[in-house]
């Protein structure tokens, strides 16, 4: 999978972990696999880590999440912290915003209605199911 696609794609995802996922404010992971990517949301209350792996290479995003007051099942994530290790071409920078849908229902995580800056290549695979990893 091009890594254009996947450092999008993790800045998109950010936004996503960052909606709290459950009542009494423990952090929740949530997976999706694509390929040879593996993504993970880790989900707080207002903080959310987004790590992408794909071979030897990595990123991990952190930020802080805000619910969006007039639309339902949004949230807004703001880059707080970029770690990458080996080479992502693109990739979120400390200061974006993305916003998105994001409804879980028991152990499913969906992702849609992406907006903001992101590529358009890498909407599709920021978009998607996301099941919660059992702990």
């Amino acid at each position: 999978m091009n890594r254009r696609i996947i450092g999008a794609w993790v800045a998109v995802l950010l936004a996503v972990g960052m909606l709290p996922a459950r009542a009494d404010d423990k952090e929740v992971t949530w997976i999706r696999e694509l390929d040879t990517v593996e993504l993970l949301f880790k989900v707080g209350k207002e903080t959310a880590t987004f790590e992408a792996h794909v071979g030897d290479n990595s990123i991990t995003v952190k930020g802080k999440l805000t619910p969006v007051k007039d639309k339902k099942d949004f949230v807004t994530f703001e880059v707080v912290d970029v770690i990458e290790k080996g080479e992502f071409p693109t990739k979120p920078k400390k200061g974006d915003k993305f916003s998105f849908k994001w409804v879980v229902k028991d152990d499913k995580a969906t992702i849609s209605e992406i907006e903001g800056t992101l590529d358009d290549e890498a909407k599709p695979v920021v978009a998607g199911d996301y099941k919660k990893k059992k702990q």
